[in-house]
């Protein structure tokens, strides 16, 4: 009778753990799915008002060969190149101009020329 009663405790145990074991499990599995699905989600988001936002844009500022460059983002031409030596301007400046900087108007435009050339 004691070697049952042992027995029986063993399976309880046993089914126990399993249950738990599936629990955490399947926990687990859903707490994953729902991060991929917020990420998808963020990611596109992003791209989305990525590209409406950069559509708003006319000008792009650059750097091309240690001169700023004024691009018609529309036609993809330079307009202009602006006579004022990218390796003088502030790291700040270097680096945001190597990246290309995107000016919606005429008035930005001559703005960030302005403060560029100052």
């Amino acid at each position: 009778m004691k070697f049952k009663k042992e027995y029986n405790n063993y399976i309880i145990i046993i089914v126990v753990l399993v249950v738990l074991t599936f629990t955490i499990m399947g926990t687990i599995f859903l707490l994953y799915t729902n991060t991929n699905k917020n990420t998808n989600k963020n990611t596109n988001s992003q791209k989305i008002s990525g590209e409406k936002k950069d559509s708003d844009y006319k000008y792009m500022l650059k750097e091309k060969d240690n001169k700023i460059i004024i691009l018609d983002i529309d036609k993809g031409i330079i307009i202009e190149e602006i006579d004022v030596l990218v390796s003088d301007l502030p790291e700040y400046d270097r680096i945001s101009l190597l990246k290309g900087v995107p000016v919606k108007t005429q008035e930005e435009l001559r703005s960030l020329i302005e403060d560029y050339d100052s």
